[in-house]
């Protein structure tokens, strides 16, 4: 088995997927309580992705020296 990480995709979707669980209000207590930490570290994981993508984006938009504005000023116009 590989240790490769879970994609931004699947833990969105385990996230939506806990919150259809919780609000059907078919879900006993105990479960419930479980349902949500697994929602939550999903939720983190989601966010942990997220800002290295915004990481990577701001990397690439100071790679640019501003190109990227000058390509923005374009469509704008």
């Amino acid at each position: 088995m590989t240790d490769e990480p879970i994609p931004f995709e699947q833990h969105l979707t385990r996230v939506e997927d806990a919150i259809r669980r919780l609000e059907s209000g078919d879900v006993p207590l105990e479960d419930s309580i479980d349902l949500y930490a697994e929602a939550m570290r999903h939720l983190h994981a989601c966010h942990a992705v997220l800002e290295t993508a915004e990481a990577r984006l701001e990397s690439v938009k100071k790679g640019a020296g501003g190109a990227s504005e000058a390509v923005a000023d374009n469509i704008v116009d």
